[in-house]
């Protein structure tokens, strides 16, 4: 090692020197270092640190290097002074044992030499004063002591690495011998240790979790070794996202089976188990009709589209429009929802207002298929559009009568500027869009015509007459079953008299009969189920009933049943409602015609009748016609139903 001699220091170095050297003789004014090491550790260890910094082989040569002299302690706590200095005593023991050593410790030294035995302790003492180290390292470099031979200390790290080397080969040994068994798939995990009692089974779940991180009775499903019985929402979703739709060619698929040919890894088996038990949907129908939207080949019923759009324009606190045209651009001012999920408060801190968004279609949202996700371009997912614009919204948007063409921030406030506890954060977008009017077909399924009115005046009245998609054959039979249940095909004056039709009475009275001459005299028109509890009023509870009776009869209307919890009377009329395509509905009061709000506010009890139309014939009325002021008289319906009961 080169030595810097004095005078050559660096620049630190030299500051350090001055600084250690001015210390040492305010406390060694002789320059005559003594028990430094003992009396004063922290100069001490800066001398061991500088000697070695600039070279020197101990603190004896460095401390004479700057003019100074290391002396031994003799007072040695009242001890006799010592007679031999270190290099003597060095020298004496290299001399005896010649570069042979025997012994591994300084104290089998000192027992072999009882003379100097006071002096080698002294020297054991003063060593890290003089020479910079233990004697015991002295001892060695000069031969007097034996090297120990070092222990193989293994890290902590090493001692996990060779855990997990031994659980691995375990692992792949247990697995192979299972394999080579041919008996795949068990039932259960008991089942496997039951029938491998000669493998240690039991330590599979501890193997996995530290080999794989996962559970061992996950781990062993997906090796195929334990049937799959249920899947989680995760691996449901994951599986989703994952999925082949396009052949080799590139064309997109639109079959189920195409889909399941794509994707033999998927088990769709256990897909449309979790859909069935999770939110009680047919997998099949979804994952097809995402697919569809995907491809834009999704045929949306024409009914379903003038709904979307009925509300879209009617709805005045999210959307504003100057005029209603065939083609009108609309703007929507709109909450976005769910922005405490996935972590997106950490993408809405860094918008501001007027950054763009982008509003992107998600057919494959299992909770909702009309779904629309918002996203920023260069942060990510916002939230969503909450889910009844969203029903509003996505069939207008996939037959395309609805084209977003920009979305921006409005206002923005992230939950941390908040008060409180919550982590919703306040995001609204508003949304240009172009509105295209649909194009509708002419041959509708009927028409359906309800004439409400007061019991209590005369000549106050409500007329509605609506398109519906819903084919004529059908339609007739949802009337056929309610008038079944409540006994209309029944030859007796008694289900009339209470009603209080008053000016109409004759008219009901000859569509009653009018019914009753059209009835199939080999069909059985009784109401059939008798009802034991107090809902027997509730036409959808019959209605499922029948069709569970008589499937050959009426199956076809078990799509129309409604999918709300009604807790009061149903009327026929809702069963229509969703398969509206256009409706018009007419006010008077004592012949003359008034609007929506003075007919609320003036009448809350009136009696309603409902007749039913073919579209395919020419009405007896002009459906555009604002004059109109009762259908009945005509008698040209096909069915006719009283829904007054309980008026």
């Amino acid at each position: 090692m080169i030595i810097i001699k004095p005078g050559e220091e660096p620049q630190m170095i030299k500051e350090k020197l001055d600084n250690f050297f001015r210390k040492i003789d305010e406390l060694y004014p002789d320059k005559k270092v003594m028990r430094l090491h003992t009396d004063h550790k922290k100069l001490g260890e800066k001398s061991t640190l500088l000697y070695r910094v600039l070279g020197y082989k101990n603190n004896r040569d460095f401390f004479s290097a700057y003019g100074y002299e290391v002396v031994m302690d003799t007072d040695n706590k009242g001890g006799r002074p010592s007679t031999l200095n270190s290099e003597e005593i060095l020298c004496k023991l290299k001399e005896k044992y010649k570069g042979n050593p025997i012994f591994s410790s300084i104290t089998e030294i000192r027992n072999d030499n009882p003379e100097i035995a006071g002096n080698i302790k002294s020297l054991a003492k003063q060593s890290n004063e003089i020479y910079g180290k233990s004697l015991k390292y002295v001892f060695i470099e000069n031969g007097i002591l034996k090297e120990e031979k070092k222990k193989i200390i293994v890290s902590k790290e090493e001692k996990q690495l060779q855990e997990l080397k031994r659980i691995e080969e375990e692992w792949n040994r247990v697995i192979e011998a299972i394999t080579n068994k041919n008996e795949m798939p068990y039932d259960s995990f008991n089942q496997l240790i039951i029938k491998n009692p000669e493998l240690p089974i039991g330590y599979l779940n501890n193997y996995s979790r530290k080999l794989f991180n996962i559970d061992g009775k996950q781990k062993l499903t997906e090796l195929g070794i334990i049937k799959r019985k249920e899947l989680k929402k995760l691996e449901f979703i994951d599986n989703i996202n994952s999925m082949k739709t396009a052949d080799s060619s590139g064309n997109q698929v639109e079959t189920y089976e195409k889909i399941k040919e794509l994707n033999p890894d998927i088990p769709f088996d256990l897909m449309e188990s979790f859909f069935k038990n999770k939110f009680d949907k047919n997998f099949e129908k979804y994952i097809v009709t995402a697919q569809k939207i995907k491809n834009k080949s999704l045929k949306i019923n024409s009914a379903k589209i003038n709904k979307s759009r009925k509300y879209l324009f009617s709805y005045v606190d999210i959307c504003s429009f100057d005029s209603y045209e065939k083609n009108s651009r609309i703007t929507m001012r709109l909450e976005v929802v769910g922005t405490s999920y996935e972590n997106r408060h950490l993408t809405i801190e860094k918008l501001k207002e007027l950054d763009k968004v982008k509003l992107t279609r998600e057919p494959t949202n299992i909770y909702n298929q009309n779904n629309i996700r918002v996203e920023s371009e260069m942060y990510g997912t916002v939230g969503n559009l909450s889910s009844y614009i969203c029903d509003v919204l996505a069939p207008l948007i996939d037959s395309e009568n609805l084209i977003i063409e920009e979305s921006k921030i409005v206002y923005i406030k992230p939950y941390t500027e908040k008060q409180g506890n919550t982590k919703q954060s306040t995001v609204y977008i508003e949304v240009t869009a172009l509105y295209k009017e649909a194009e509708l077909e002419d041959k509708t399924g009927c028409i359906i015509c309800k004439l409400g009115g007061d019991q209590t005046r005369v000549w106050a009245q409500k007329l509605t007459i609506a398109k519906v998609s819903i084919p004529l054959k059908e339609a007739k039979l949802l009337f056929e079953l309610y008038n079944r249940q409540h006994n209309e095909y029944m030859e007796n004056d008694e289900n009339y008299f209470y009603l209080g039709l008053d000016n109409l009475y004759g008219e009901v009275i000859d569509a009653h009969k009018k019914r009753i001459e059209s009835m199939d005299p080999n069909l059985d028109y009784s109401r059939d189920i008798e009802y034991d509890t107090d809902d027997w009023d509730l036409i959808d509870v019959y209605i499922n009933q029948m069709i569970k009776k008589y499937p050959e009869r009426y199956g076809c209307l078990e799509k129309y049943l409604l999918k709300h919890n009604y807790y009061d009377f149903v009327s026929l009329y809702d069963y229509f409602s969703d398969y509206i395509i256009e409706e018009r509905t007419y006010y008077w009061q004592d012949q003359c015609r008034i609007s929506k709000e003075e007919w609320y506010d003036e009448f809350n009890h009136w009696y309603e009748v409902m007749e039913l139309y073919s579209a395919e014939k020419e009405l007896p009325f002009d459906m555009t016609d604002e004059d109109i002021v009762t259908i009945f008289g005509y008698n040209e319906f096909i069915d006719f139903a009283d829904l007054s009961y309980g008026c």
